[in-house]
């Protein structure tokens, strides 16, 4: 009776926790909606290529009844050609093993370990069964679709050089009612180092994972995590299939429901992150743990060397002089430990001391104007942008954009933008029918967003336009390609084509006396990549696309 309570009481607080920003998602009746007008109507055809796929599954002391669920969810795969590689870690219960062993035959093979080994032991175990070109992995009591391994080789004939490719996921509660679906993004290195958003289902390139050794002992609760992120340390040939090929059954002390069931896996999660991050060559010198969501995870950068000398553009509407001063003496101070210029944007002209420049702009083409400046004052090697509207009380807020703007996979770096009454303005923003839109705009600043990603770290198709820092060659190399027009929000889309994808970062934050809109009309037609085909933004909310 006690584990049903917390069932129910978990269940309630996650409502609760997510407030207004998800009832469309967490509506059980709208994502039953949403089933009914996405079924599946795929049928077995002739691939022209037909890899094996292994799935494994570690076993250990579950009730039979899901096991049996588990493994039928295989047996009833469209896709015929699938081998499913089940470790019994000596399990208590010998009616698992009795179960496991009258199921062996041609496509299931069936280990039973003598002594209890843990996860990644077994993961290993099973993983030695395998004879599969791929490897997918699925837990003694979740289940997949039954088109799971269909879409997966589907992908696979469009794109065969794939190394990884993963779904998007949706809870079962122990009824059989399917409900909290989570419609990921495409492939988002940045936002795997805040948190393991992958998740199920994976399907990942064996040959890979024999090179990084399999599971490592010593991560269990976190093995899963440990494995991508060594993985991805070895390739980014990586697709995301937006269907929901996964089904996480929510059993009581599951991390499926309870959060905090399986602690331990956190603290190993933050160690595996670190290892990786120095092994990709980043000064990373420690991660935290988010105070609000438990698995996710803060790194800290440090300069591995001096920073690029700097150029800061201040811009201001103003015609107050006493105003602009003081902003000046604000951006001078929160500056000063580094090589810097001062230079402020205006349409207007005012006096000002002699080691700052002014440059007058006209119809809001400043851009323009900071790119011939730079050509002639070439030794910047960064910029930071600044409007007069922005207010900051942060230590080291600088040196937490620097460290992500210094790296050549990034374009301009934002943090999170809040009102002057406490509400959310910017926590990144997206493409979506030709507009740009702000989710969670108007939340409150604590809000934690559709899958915590108002708390995570990640790439996201446009910065903050009031507030950013941006290598100047990107700036230079957009302004001497794109001579037709000069926009904030295609400069964000030009750099994205260049391999340099804009940060948001929530743990820089910022607040702005502007009260923004929700949406605006883009000049320049895109897709967005990191925003999944089935959420759209509605006034704010991301909402089921039915």
């Amino acid at each position: 009776m006690r584990l049903i309570y917390r069932y129910v009481k978990s269940l309630k607080n996650r409502i609760l926790r997510r407030g207004k920003l998800e009832n469309n998602i967490d509506s059980i009746e709208i994502y039953s909606k949403w089933l009914q007008a996405n079924k599946s109507n795929n049928r077995e055809k002739s691939f022209t290529y037909k890899p094996k796929i292994s799935i494994l599954m570690p076993v250990y002391n579950v009730e039979l009844q899901w096991l049996q669920k588990a493994v039928e969810s295989v047996e009833k795969q469209l896709y015929g050609n699938w081998e499913l590689c089940i470790v019994d870690d000596c399990s208590t219960n010998i009616e698992i093993s009795k179960y496991l062993l009258q199921k062996q035959d041609n496509n299931i093979k069936v280990k039973i370990l003598k002594k209890n080994s843990h996860i990644s032991k077994a993961s290993n175990e099973a993983l030695y069964l395998a004879s599969g070109e791929f490897v997918a992995l699925l837990d003694h009591d979740d289940e997949l679709s039954e088109d799971a391994l269909w879409e997966v080789v589907k992908r696979l004939n469009e794109n065969p050089d794939l190394d990884l490719i993963y779904s998007d996921e949706d809870k079962k509660s122990m009824s059989g009612e399917r409900i909290y679906p989570a419609f990921k993004s495409n492939w988002n290195s940045e936002l795997l180092f805040s948190f393991m958003y992958v998740g199920h289902l994976g399907v990942y390139r064996k040959s890979i994972i024999d090179e990084i050794g399999g599971f490592r002992e010593g991560f269990e609760g976190a093995q899963d995590y440990d494995l991508i992120l060594r993985f991805t340390e070895k390739t980014n040939k990586i697709s995301h299939i937006p269907k929901i090929l996964y089904h996480w059954r929510m059993i009581p002390g599951s991390t499926a429901v309870e959060v905090n069931s399986k602690s331990y896996a956190y603290d190993r999660g933050r160690i595996a992150l670190q290892q990786s991050l120095i092994r990709r060559g980043y000064n990373c010198v420690g991660v935290e743990e988010d105070r609000m969501i438990r698995g996710n995870y803060h790194p800290i950068f440090k300069h591995t060397a001096l920073c690029d000398p700097i150029i800061v553009f201040l811009l201001t509407e103003s015609e107050n002089e006493r105003f602009i001063k003081d902003k000046l003496k604000f951006i001078r101070k929160q500056t000063s430990l580094y090589d810097t210029r001062i230079v402020l944007l205006s349409n207007t002209q005012i006096a000002l001391e002699e080691d700052i420049s002014l440059l007058i702009y006209t119809d809001n083409n400043y851009l323009i104007e900071m790119h011939k400046y730079l050509k002639i004052h070439d030794s910047f090697g960064q910029l930071l942008f600044i409007k007069d509207t922005i207010s900051i009380d942060q230590p080291e807020w600088l040196e937490k954009m620097l460290v992500y703007s210094q790296r050549k996979d990034v374009g301009c770096v934002s943090g999170k933008v809040i009102s002057s009454t406490g509400k959310i303005q910017y926590a990144g923003a997206y493409i979506q029918e030709g507009k740009k839109c702000y989710p969670n705009h108007n939340d409150e600043s604590n809000d934690v967003g559709y899958l915590g990603r108002v708390r995570r770290v990640q790439f996201t198709t446009f910065a903050y336009n009031a507030c950013f820092t941006l290598k100047t060659a990107l700036l230079n190399n957009y302004m001497e390609n794109n001579r037709d027009s000069y926009d904030f929000n295609s400069l964000n889309i030009e750099l994205e084509k260049l391999g340099a994808f804009n940060i948001y970062n929530p743990y820089i934050e910022f607040v702005t006396s502007e009260n923004n809109p929700a949406e605006e009309l883009l000049k320049i037609k895109a897709t967005d990549k990191f925003l999944n085909p089935h959420l759209e933004i509605v006034e704010g909310k991301f909402e089921i696309k039915l």
